[in-house]
């Protein structure tokens, strides 16, 4: 049996798959176009030889296509470190990550073609582990650069593929290849770099989507048998909702991560598709997931409100007050977690975990909670917590409120500054479709399903949450628009 794609250096993961499999199809273009594991290790190679030697560290422009996933290989192949910037950033902010980054040359793909813009002179040493650099979604300050060496993609390929049933050593691509695996997510965020990255691993090719459109879903899904779609809680909301009547037949089960699912959304889904939703838990700081729902849990009815699932092999997680001592069972804390997938560090930083953690821990800035079981729920962001009048608001506990009055499809809550109380919640709902449901029905439901304090002082009717690019709440344009209402 071939080694596993988790297996040591991820960065040569096409070349161990090329040279082993070489006919084994590895994508799937939309269009029914099939790229083998050859071809696409020759176009990588390409990209590779055109990179000068001693360069270190190569930014990409980061876009949802085939040109991309070849520069992403073929930097990795020339044994560089990818920063990966997204296309959409703009260009003002590009040149200051290039900076801050100490990239050596940009890679641009576009329509095909791969341009290379050479940036410093290159070094005499190339940076020994490293691997990707992300930034992070930035929604609490400018964002992070933050540092995961190729151990670390591979650790986390493999927690993620044994906590879901797969085998250690994966599986290997084989001819006639299985059901591809759709890329939804941007791959210039964590959810993305894994969604090209895990489907090898399981022994299936990839389909990278450039953006996600429900109509194009229902279709693929059908003509080319997907049976996981791995969605954000907005893919999920537009499918559920999705006037066409066609079904997702041969999908087994939908996993969902970034950012909370709403409980109204993922019954609906639910109801209407008849598929489970296994929500899952991680930070790009953790290279990935921390927690993740097992089908056989969900199907055994095995999740308590607001859980995320089980903790992943490889990964520990404890959780902590104020002062970084842990807490006992049941009580909510802030998630600290630790393991092999971690990052090596923030950019500059010497220190692999941020926020006070030690010893290898990584302060999530999460709180959450463990059971008898050791299954995690989260109970929402530290920073997000609304103290009014001495009283702490999770705003987690409060969406679930709204997001179980009948109407309301989604919701966020945040904090407003108050002279008495030093902050209120307030919050923002969606309503179903043509449902009648008001703002003054919904605070009067609540008043009976929470404590007074916990009650939002402002609820404000919108058509869609504000959220980030990588589908996370975007509380501050959550703030201002209940604000400006």
């Amino acid at each position: 049996m071939i080694s596993s794609p988790g297996d040591g250096d991820i960065r040569r993961i096409l070349e161990r798959i090329g040279q082993a499999t070489p006919e084994c199809i590895a994508v799937i273009q939309p269009d029914g176009t099939e790229l083998r594991c050859g071809e696409l290790l020759q176009m990588a190679q390409i990209i590779a030889d055109s990179i000068p030697s001693g360069y270190s560290r190569i930014a990409i422009r980061i876009s949802n296509d085939l040109s991309t996933l070849v520069a992403l290989h073929g930097a990795w192949l020339a044994g560089s470190a990818v920063v990966a910037i997204s296309h959409l950033v703009p260009p003002d902010e590009i040149d200051r990550r290039l900076v801050e980054t100490r990239s050596e040359a940009l890679l641009t793909p576009d329509e095909g073609l791969v341009e290379l813009t050479s940036l410093a002179e290159p070094k005499t040493v190339k940076a020994s582990e490293d691997a990707l650099i992300l930034f992070t979604s930035g929604t609490t300050g400018r964002p992070k650069a933050a540092v995961l060496s190729a151990r670390a993609l591979g650790a986390s390929l493999s927690g993620v593929a044994i906590g879901s049933g797969v085998p250690h050593h994966g599986r290997p691509l084989v001819d006639p290849p299985r059901a591809p695996s759709p890329v939804f997510t941007p791959l210039a965020h964590m959810s993305g770099v894994l969604g090209v990255l895990t489907p090898w691993y399981l022994g299936k090719p990839l389909m990278i989507l450039p953006r996600f459109r429900s109509e194009d879903v229902l279709d693929l899904a059908k003509s080319h048998g997907f049976t996981v779609l791995n969605l954000t809680p907005a893919m999920i909301y537009d499918l559920a909702y999705h006037p066409d009547d066609r079904s997702l037949s041969a999908v087994r089960m939908v996993c969902v991560g970034t950012d909370r699912l709403p409980l109204a959304t993922r019954i609906r889904f639910e109801d209407r598709f008849g598929i489970p939703v296994l929500e899952n838990y991680g930070q790009t700081e953790f290279g990935g997931a921390i927690a993740l729902e097992r089908y056989d849990d969900v199907l055994a009815g095995i999740r308590p409100p607001g859980s995320v699932g089980r903790i992943v092999p490889g990964a520990e997680v404890v959780i902590v007050d104020r002062s970084g001592s842990p807490m006992a069972v049941g009580d909510v804390g802030e998630i600290w977690a630790r393991g092999s997938s971690a990052m090596s560090g923030y950019l500059r930083d010497s220190a692999s975990a941020p926020d006070g953690a030690r010893d290898g821990w990584i302060a999530t800035g999460d709180l959450g909670s463990l059971d008898e079981n050791q299954i995690l729920t989260v109970h929402g962001r530290l920073r997000d917590v609304v103290i009014c009048g001495g009283f702490n608001v999770y705003p987690a506990m409060v969406e679930s409120a709204l997001n179980a009055v009948a109407g309301v499809i989604d919701s966020a809550v945040v904090g407003l500054q108050d002279d008495r109380l030093g902050e209120v919640p307030i919050a923002a709902i969606v309503l179903a479709p043509g449902h009648m449901t008001n703002v003054d029905e919904v605070h009067s439901q609540l008043r009976s399903a929470l404590a007074p304090y916990e009650v939002p002082r402002l609820i404000v009717a919108t058509a869609a949450i504000p959220r980030t690019g990588n589908g996370k709440v975007d509380r501050p344009a959550v703030l201002r628009l209940c604000v400006e209402a």
